[in-house]
Parts: structure tokens; sequence; C-alpha cells
């Protein structure tokens, strides 16, 4: 009863200092957060590769810590433009290289997704935000993203040191392509 209050009151303190502490110190604390887990998890995939949950579970905390890094950059460095797109490719290539480096295929496919979201936000912020860029809707975008996903992933398969990078590739320009036409 009276003990376990007194450990969630210290626990609610603690997280109320985190929210209140200022942009900085908390960009500084989700990407040290972030860098354990990834480092952590890529040693773990390389010493034990066969712990595959485990070594992605690390990893995919690493990706939503970094993310959370990645938000509170872009609140210290928002201009009030409405230009953000450059904060999910600066996730992409950061999950892109940690999915290589890791070989992980969840870390890819978390590149993968924030790229298609670079590539909507960037098309949608240059037509300021209309419904057409260079005279395509967004599915028509989109199709043509997942087709060129679709087409990247089918040639990923042709070496052996990008095989594991090839089911998940595909899958997700697949994935783009035919919400892209069930929409359109």
């Amino acid at each position: 009863g009276l003990i376990t209050a007194c450990k969630y009151n210290h626990l609610l303190a603690l997280i109320e200092r985190i929210i209140d502490a200022p942009d900085t110190v908390l960009l500084v604390f989700f990407s040290c957060v972030s860098a354990v887990f990834f480092f952590i998890g890529i040693r773990k995939s390389r010493k034990n590769p066969h712990h595959k949950f485990g070594n992605e579970a690390l990893l995919l905390f690493g990706v939503l810590f970094a993310a959370m890094a990645i938000a509170f950059l872009g609140r210290i460095l928002d201009t009030g433009s409405g230009h953000f797109s450059w904060l999910l490719l600066l996730a992409a290539a950061l999950y892109g290289i940690i999915g290589v480096i890791g070989r992980s295929g969840l870390v890819w496919v978390c590149a993968l997704l924030a790229l298609g979201g670079w590539y909507g936000a960037e098309t949608g912020y240059v037509s300021g935000w209309g419904a057409y860029y260079f005279g395509m809707n967004y599915p028509v975008r989109f199709f043509l993203f997942g087709a060129v996903l679709t087409g990247i992933g089918l040639s990923l398969k042709k070496s052996q040191k990008t095989m594991f990078l090839h089911k998940p590739t595909y899958t997700v320009g697949l994935l783009y392509l035919f919400i892209s036409l069930w929409i359109m």
C-alpha cells in the first residue's frame, strides 16, 4: 500500500522532471539512450546472430529513442517554416545506416518508411501542400515511389552482401505500390 505509493510518487516526480527539461537536454539524453541501444543491439547481433528477436528488439528501441531525439532536434531548429521533411530524411539515413551495419531487416523497414514519409512531406512542401506536384497527386507519386523501391528490392537479390535487404525492400515497395493503386 503505502510503500508502493511512495515508489510511484518518486517515479512520477522523475518523469515530471524529465518532461520539464529543456529540449537540448532531452535531445542529448535520447541521443545517448538510442546510441546505447544501437551499440548493444549491433554487438549482440554479431555475437549471437541466432537470437534474432532479442537483437531486433534492442535495435527497435534504438530506433524509437532516435526518433524522439530527432523530434527534439526539430523543436530546437524550428524556424516556423513548416519544412520538417529534412528530419524524416535524417531519420531515414540514420536507420538505413544502422540497418545495414546491424544487418537488421526491421530497422531497414523503418528506414524505408521514414524515406516514404520524407518523400511525401517534401513533395507536399514543395507544392505548397497542394494536391498536385508535377501534375501528380499523392497516389500517383507513391505509385512511382513504390515501383522504384520494388525495382531496387529486386536488384538487391543479385548480390550476396545485400541479400538480407532484398525481402524488406521488395515488400515495402510493393506495399507502397499497391496501397497507392488501391487509393487511386
